[in-house]
């Protein structure tokens, strides 16, 4: 990684933000080259479940990016796609991420009420 490219990922102004519609992100989950987390808050995930076979791993949680770097370590090709209630966490948890994790990053699109307006299967 050229140093340009290192100080942009440390300043947060990394490369524009790709979001997945859900649907293309269950695809790509199923295919295996994708994993998803939901960085929502557990109350959230009792609430409504979350994505079928997704990690739960909550933003305001203090080892956040350091769970999130090992989960990924298990999952060295996969491409992640963040999920929050709507999609606006996702892109404040995603440049978070990319300061110490230099990776593909995805927004779920529409984020947990995306995925369930779309009718996709949950987790509870």
């Amino acid at each position: 990684m050229s140093v340009l490219a290192r100080l942009s990922q440390l300043l947060g102004l990394g490369p524009e933000i790709e979001k997945s519609s859900p649907l293309d992100t269950a695809e790509s989950h199923r295919a295996g080259s994708l994993i998803i987390i939901d960085i929502r808050d557990p109350d959230e995930w009792t609430a409504t479940g979350t994505p079928q076979g997704s990690h739960r791993i909550s933003m305001t949680d203090s080892d956040f990016v350091e769970t999130v770097e090992r989960l990924l370590t298990t999952h060295p090709n996969a491409v992640t796609a963040i999920g929050c209630q709507t999609g606006m966490r996702s892109r404040t948890a995603i440049k978070r991420l990319r300061k110490s994790i230099p990776r593909e990053f995805k927004i779920l699109q529409g984020g947990i009420e995306g995925w369930i307006a779309a009718g996709l299967p949950l987790d509870y």
